[in-house]
């Protein structure tokens, strides 16, 4: 059966633009403390209905009111898979990795199927924001090759983002291995996101 996370937060963070040069500071980012916590059943069946186990968290940023599902679910820490393709990218433009979300990154030739599905209509270069809406995997993978691991430890790290274990020995750690990110975790980075407590180079559009 596979295990669904629904890490659900009602705020658009999908467009972006370069702004002025702001180094990441995150002094203000604390876990969300002190908010009230409200179980229901409800939630729990969404996932039961989808024959799948999953947990869903909602953080209401007006009433600083946490809605999920259960409470050991929330906490249970997998694989972000393609949902770390939002720290990944401040990453990469915190790291001058890339310069805009229209940086183009060349197509390499070739990509692993057998991992990746067979996916023709991303095969070409692409602009980053292309490869953010199309989850174009392979991209990703080039831009974390730049990054290096290092890197990404670093900026986890000051994000309070997952458990910071990056053993996989290829770049996508994201996606295979021992990496790992609860459903709280996930929601508590958007926030301080949305709440911009976490400054980068990048200036966040609500859209």
């Amino acid at each position: 059966m596979k295990f669904l996370r629904l890490s659900l937060l009602f705020i658009y963070l999908f467009s972006y633009c370069a702004c002025s040069q702001h180094k990441l500071n995150t002094s203000k980012y604390k876990p969300i403390e002190q908010a009230e916590i409200l179980a229901s059943e409800k939630f729990k069946s969404y996932c039961e209905d989808c024959a799948v186990d999953g947990s869903i968290a909602i953080y209401h940023l007006e009433n600083k009111k946490w809605m999920i599902s259960d409470t050991i679910g929330i906490h249970l820490e997998t694989l972000p898979a393609s949902t770390f393709k939002i720290i990944n990218l401040l990453i990469a433009l915190e790291t001058n990795t890339i310069k805009t979300e229209q940086d183009i990154v060349k197509w390499v030739g070739e990509t692993d199927t057998i991992k990746y599905g067979y996916r023709p209509d991303i095969y070409h270069d692409m602009s980053v924001s292309e490869a953010f809406e199309s989850s174009a995997g392979w991209v990703f993978v080039e831009l974390a090759k730049k990054i290096g691991k290092d890197k990404y430890k670093e900026y986890l790290s000051k994000c309070h983002y997952g458990n910071n274990n990056l053993s996989q020995e290829d770049a996508d750690f994201w996606n295979f291995g021992d990496f790992a990110i609860s459903p709280k975790n996930q929601v508590e980075f958007l926030t301080a996101l949305y709440e911009e407590k976490l400054r980068s180079q990048v200036e966040i559009c609500i859209s």
